[in-house]
């Protein structure tokens, strides 16, 4: 009996380690990741920002510490996805945590990966300054002002949170509104 109690004690101690450790840690689809490294810089080239362009299409990524390899993971799929750049178009990244967001003011498009609610709202009120088109990994922050994200359903669309886009004096192409799904904030 004594054995079958020593190991238990074990077995808790070990569940409520991991747990702990694995609070913080977040994992994210590599599916998603690659299909959001396809539209990320359509998106841009579907906006009004495309006449902002002159050689690269500036793409900020904010991430918190532990989410550096997902990050790095994105920019990686976006780099395989276009190797020649996109149209006549090349890239250029900054990968930040949410503490630079300042670091972005002079991004055409700033991906979010998810963050505790108060860091995202904080960003987003610094984005929103210098008119800079946001995209999500989690559509739940379209609620708090970001641009855009990714519907799941029967199938993967972009989901467009009008609303924010327009705030920031941002168009969108008719085409990119017809086969996005569009965001309505909830009504309390």
């Amino acid at each position: 009996m004594k054995f079958f109690s020593k190991i238990f004690f074990f077995l808790l101690i070990n569940l409520i380690l991991f747990n702990q450790t694995s609070l913080y840690a977040r994992s994210y689809d590599n599916n998603i990741i690659e299909i959001l490294s396809k539209i990320i810089p359509r998106i841009v080239l579907m906006s009004s920002l495309k006449n902002n362009i002159n050689t690269n299409i500036n793409i900020c990524i904010l991430r918190d510490d532990f989410d550096k390899d997902s990050a790095l993971y994105l920019i990686k799929k976006i780099k395989e996805n276009y190797p020649n750049g996109i149209s006549k178009y090349n890239f250029s990244f900054i990968e930040n945590n949410f503490s630079k967001v300042e670091l972005c003011k002079n991004s055409h498009l700033t991906f979010i990966f998810d963050s505790q609610d108060s860091q995202i709202k904080d960003s987003l009120s610094i984005l929103n300054k210098y008119q800079i088109l946001t995209m999500s990994y989690n559509n739940h922050y379209l609620e708090y002002g970001v641009g855009s994200s990714l519907f799941i359903g029967k199938k993967v669309v972009p989901y467009l949170n009008t609303e924010a886009i327009f705030n920031n004096k941002l168009e969108i192409d008719n085409i990119l509104l017809r086969i996005s799904k569009i965001y309505k904030k909830k009504s309390l």
